[in-house]
Order: structure tokens, then sequence, then C-alpha cells
């Protein structure tokens, strides 16, 4: 048996282990107990002992010792890159779209949409309040954000045809049980494709002990604070971190207009 740390490396070494049929545990890290008393001593050997100590523990079947990351096949996991490609161009275009905003915003000129097809030659049409054109640094700098946005775009555009949307939805007879799941979501209301890529990709294909534990993993369980007599909810936790939320919403809305469709007859 061999336990380790789950890192940025992913999870070769552990599918490479199994093959060869050694049992592989992978431990979260951030769900390891340290010391907070004062700062912790950094070495090999006090984390072989510490992450051994944990190991034991949780073979012992001891409760709340650490979290288990449960280790993907290796064909779900090349499967997800698509969509994680497509979260990172999104964001890259909000930020270059933001980016010539923040330029235009300090020459007083607002309704500039560098989204629609006529941006360049709407870029040479601007005017400041004072009458006069953008100047020439500042239309420099806006023309290379343009050449960033067009790249991406393009790049959006062959990321969604490789997988991610339509091509998913177009073939005739799914090919496997996540190309179902994924038809069979997007047939709902309020569902599209990418969102059910992503659910189906990033949580269904994921192996969970129970309900609770995917609801954990998507941050969408609760923080309760309660101490002496103040007890509150802080809130969801783990909103920002993981883009299947928005999925979760979305189906989780599709239901509710079905239950209420159904309650009134429709």
């Amino acid at each position: 048996m061999v336990c380790y740390q789950a890192r940025h490396a992913g999870f070769w070494l552990a599918r490479f282990l199994r093959q060869r049929g050694v049992e592989v545990l992978g431990v979260q890290p951030v769900s390891l107990p340290v010391d907070r008393r004062a700062r912790p001593a950094k070495a090999d050997a006090i984390d072989v002992d510490l992450l051994l100590r944990t190991c034991l523990a949780h073979l012992r079947g001891e409760p709340r010792v650490c979290s288990m990351v449960p280790i993907t096949e290796e064909v779900d996991e090349h499967a997800r890159q698509p969509g994680r490609e497509r979260e990172e161009l999104v964001v890259e275009r909000v930020t270059i779209t933001n980016r010539i905003g923040a330029i235009l915003a300090t020459l007083d000129i607002s309704g500039y949409d560098p989204l629609k097809r006529d941006r360049r030659q709407r870029l040479g049409e601007l005017r400041t309040p004072l009458g006069a054109s953008v100047p020439e640094n500042a239309r420099a700098r806006i023309t290379r954000q343009l050449d960033r946005l067009e790249l991406v775009s393009r790049q959006l555009a062959d990321a969604e045809v490789e997988g991610v949307r339509d091509a998913m939805l177009a073939r005739p007879e799914p090919a496997d049980e996540a190309q179902n799941m994924i038809r069979t979501l997007a047939s709902l209301r309020a569902v599209g494709p990418q969102t059910a890529t992503v659910l189906v990709r990033e949580a269904v294909r994921t192996a969970v002990r129970s309900a609770k534990a995917l609801g954990s993993y998507a941050g969408l369980t609760g923080t309760p604070f309660a101490s002496g007599e103040t007890a509150r909810e802080q809130g969801l936790t783990g909103l920002e971190q993981w883009s299947g939320d928005s999925g979760c919403f979305s189906v989780t809305g599709a239901k509710v207009r079905a239950i209420r469709a159904s309650d009134i007859g429709c």
C-alpha cells in the first residue's frame, strides 16, 4: 500500500502503481492535521511521519482524520480537458474585455462593445467628451488587446467544436455512458450542453461516497458558526472555487420549475 499527498502532478503515479497491483491512497494536503501553536517545522522526515500516522488512523476507521481524493481514470481525466480549457478561455476573454473598458474609462468613453464584429471600425469612430479621437498610444494599446481578443475567440470556438458543446450532442449515438448522460441532462429545460458537460465530467464521473460528499465537493454545504450563545450560518462553502456550482444551480432550478409546472397541471 502506498499513501501520498495529491498535488498538481496529477494521478499518473497512482495509476502506474495500481496497474502493478499496488493499493494507492491519495490524501488531500489541506485536510492533514497540523500544529498551530507555532511555526511548523518543514522536513521530509516530519512529513512522512505525519502522513504515516494519518494513513494508519484512516485505515483504523477513525472519523474526520483526513480527506481522501478519488483517483480518476485516465480516460475521464482527458475528457475533462476541453471543458476546462473553455472555462479558462472565457475568463481570459472577460479579462481582455474589462481591460479595454478600463482604458476607455480613463478617456470618459462608454458604450463600446469589443465583442461586436465591427469593433475595429467603431474604435476609429470613438470620440472623447471634448470631441477628440482616441489618443494614439491608447488606440495602439486597445488594438493589441483586440488582437488578443480575436485569438481567444477563435480558440474558444475551436474548443466548443472539439467536444464541449454541440459536437457532443450532434452524434447520432452516444459513444459511452458519459455522453449518454450529457445528452439526457441537456434535454432538460434551462440546462445547456456546456452545463451538462461540466456536471457529468467534473461531478458525476467522480467517485464520491455519498450525496453529502458530492455536495461538499461542489461547495454546496453550509458553514455553521456556533460558539457560546452565538449560532449562525456563514453561508455556502466554495461557490467561487468550482465551475460546477453554476451547473448545480441550473439543474436545481430546472427541477423546481418542473415540479411547479406539474403541480399546476402544465
